[in-house]
């Protein structure tokens, strides 16, 4: 089966400049740009995170979600790609904050010449992730009003899942 990767930049309406310069950086995604339905209700990245992981095509594999503050490397889809082929059936993180817990484990990764870390924090960074379709499809309607990095860690945990972070990081 070929790799599809869909593409998407989460944005509050506030930050839209920010998402279409996102976006136009990486023509080679073809992103879309998903925005808070609720804009002026109480901040809160879930809502934006369900339609966001609710717009994956049909056709496509895979959905790579990036927050309109992330700045991806040059070569970003071909990382992407690669990242799919080699661990299709998996959540994927491009991105973890630098004082993290899972930052340490990637710098110790970095050392060891790994390209792949567990996250090991109790969420999972989406600054910049990647679902297989199913699994986002499913996340969407998934119970629970956490934020969305700690939604997703409940649903893998639930799921028997292990989620990855990239080494280095790609965003």
């Amino acid at each position: 089966m070929d790799l599809v990767v869909s593409a998407v930049v989460m944005a509050h309406p506030r930050r839209l400049e920010a998402a279409t310069a996102l976006r136009d950086r990486h023509p080679e995604l073809d992103m879309s740009i998903v925005t808070d339905p609720d804009p002026d209700g109480p901040p809160d990245a879930l809502r934006t995170a369900r339609r966001a992981w609710r717009s994956v095509p049909d056709h496509a594999t895979h959905l790579l979600i990036v927050q309109d503050d992330m700045l991806l490397v040059d070569d970003i889809k071909d990382q992407v790609y690669a990242a799919a082929e080699a661990m299709p059936g998996q959540v994927l993180c491009f991105f973890t904050e630098w004082g993290s817990r899972s930052s340490h484990a990637l710098r110790l990764a970095t050392v060891e010449g790994a390209d792949w870390v567990p996250v090991i924090d109790p969420y999972i960074p989406t600054a910049a992730h990647m679902l297989p379709a199913g699994i986002a499809r499913r996340l969407a309607d998934y119970a629970g009003e956490v934020p969305d990095d700690v939604l997703l860690l409940h649903f893998a945990k639930q799921e028997g899942m292990t989620p990855y972070i990239s080494v280095p990081n790609l965003a």
